[in-house]
């Protein structure tokens, strides 16, 4: 998991990447004794923190800075709140194979959505 922040310190996030692109494929033989024996091979492309290093630089375009995992842990360190808020956008887990949190959508204005926010939307493409 990857944290970040806005440069102001108002909207915390994370991407996640629990997927990969898996593939597999089945190797059947007969025996001699007329059974068939079949063994599955599963082999994964990409490890999960290569598809939220795709991401990243997309993330710190819409005003967002990467910090260290430890960095929220320490409360005089940075005001980070645990993002709870996913960014529902199907293109980006189809497209980037992530999950974005944010920690809000209306932070500055209750009754606008925060434009790094909007920006984060953004990256999942035009919807279909």
């Amino acid at each position: 998991m990857l944290f970040f922040l806005n440069v102001n310190h108002t909207i915390s996030g994370s991407v996640t990447a629990r997927m990969a692109d898996c593939a597999g494929t089945k190797s059947c033989e007969h025996t001699e004794d007329g059974y068939v024996h079949c063994i599955e091979h599963k082999f994964t492309h990409h490890d999960p923190l290569d598809y939220m290093q795709a991401i990243a630089p997309e993330v710190e375009k819409c005003g967002f800075r990467f910090i260290d995992s430890t960095t929220f842990k320490d409360p005089n360190a940075v005001n980070f709140v645990v993002p709870n808020k996913r960014v529902a956008h199907p293109g980006i887990e189809r497209k980037w194979w992530v999950t974005i949190k944010v920690s809000g959508y209306n932070v500055t204005r209750s009754n606008e959505t925060n434009p790094e926010v909007l920006c984060l939307y953004d990256l999942g493409g035009p919807l279909p």
